[in-house]
């Protein structure tokens, strides 16, 4: 049997999705173990801080009652949707002292306070949370991360190995958004949460640049998926001026309904995209970068206008490998067996 230990369903984050897709990926008799689910995020799109232990506590009295009512047997596989979870270290101890052999661990590394960039790194976490993610690593049979950015983020500030998988995903959903070039809008989205560690003072900033677009934050308007899919697929660009992305979905889902990115060099995005669809990451790495080189960035969206069906085909060719690397719960599935 398969446990799955998600996240709490928000309807406009991927939580929600993932709850019905990687099931339905993994193709195994599977049991999901959920919390109660809540509405309402943090002012920066976070899970809220104080619900989000109330639903893990759930999940972990949920699973204690699985060992002490004798349903878990060798060879059941747990996968946490994110490993940065308390019942990690619950569920391990409860494996070991039940003297089971063959019970195995995994799970998703999404961020961490290592990440000097994210909320946790930000907030000093890692004053007591480094010794915390050491142990959930340990205690895991394997980590997977979904960037090779990542994995050596974690090698170098915790010294333990993770693997490189992508993220699961799911495309028949997107698919049905998507719509030819040439009914595509003059409108440049940011698709990201409105938190510091994305900037969205900078986009602010890029509107009184671009007159003739419509410049549109999707963190402004209170969308479902059915709207916000709706709109990358009308946006020609999309603009990310991010200090923290170790994967990108909101980018990578802009890119797959035909915007063009407007992405910074850093993080998971050379690596994922290429050096021909980033920009300097200089020009924005602070306010105070971004006043030197606004007029850079003025330039080189210009150009992508100018060129826009050039870079639209770059883009085109581009997702082919991204699905392949990081967009394929196959990968996932070939590290657990």
């Amino acid at each position: 049997m398969r446990y799955f230990i998600d996240i709490e369903s928000i309807p406009f984050r991927y939580s929600t999705q993932w709850r019905k897709w990687i099931p339905k990926l993994s193709k195994e008799k599977s049991i999901t173990i959920s919390g109660t689910d809540y509405t309402g995020l943090t002012s920066g799109g976070f899970f809220d801080f104080n619900r989000t232990n109330i639903y893990k506590a759930e999940q972990i009295k949920k699973l204690g009652e699985l060992f002490r009512d004798d349903k878990i047997i060798e060879g059941d596989i747990f996968f946490f949707y994110d490993v940065w979870h308390p019942g990690v270290i619950s569920l391990k101890y409860m494996i070991d002292l039940n003297k089971f052999k063959n019970c195995k661990i995994y799970g998703i590394m999404h961020a961490g306070s290592y990440d000097k960039t994210d909320i946790l790194g930000m907030n000093k976490l890692d004053l007591w949370a480094d010794s915390f993610e050491k142990s959930i690593i340990k205690a895991c049979d394997k980590v997977f991360v979904a960037s090779k950015y990542h994995k050596d983020m974690i090698l170098r500030e915790r010294s333990l190995h993770t693997y490189t998988t992508g993220l699961p995903f799911c495309f028949d959903e997107l698919n049905q958004y998507k719509i030819k070039k040439t009914k595509k809008e003059n409108i440049i989205v940011f698709p990201h949460r409105l938190s510091p560690d994305k900037q969205p003072e900078i986009f602010d900033d890029l509107k009184e640049l671009f007159p003739d677009y419509q410049m549109i934050k999707t963190g402004d308007l209170n969308l479902n998926k059915e709207e916000y899919y709706k709109l990358l697929a009308r946006s020609k660009f999309q603009f990310s001026a991010a200090l923290h992305e170790n994967w990108g979905i909101s980018v990578f889902e802009s890119m797959y309904l035909g915007c063009i990115p407007i992405i910074p060099d850093r993080c998971s995005y050379r690596e994922m995209y290429g050096r021909h669809l980033v920009y300097e990451s200089s020009w924005t790495y602070s306010s105070k970068h971004w006043k030197q080189y606004k007029s850079h960035m003025k330039l080189y969206i210009d150009t992508l206008i100018l060129q826009y069906d050039d870079y639209y085909k770059r883009v085109e060719e581009r997702m082919f490998s991204v699905i392949k690397y990081y967009c394929n719960w196959d990968n996932i599935e070939k590290e657990m067996q």
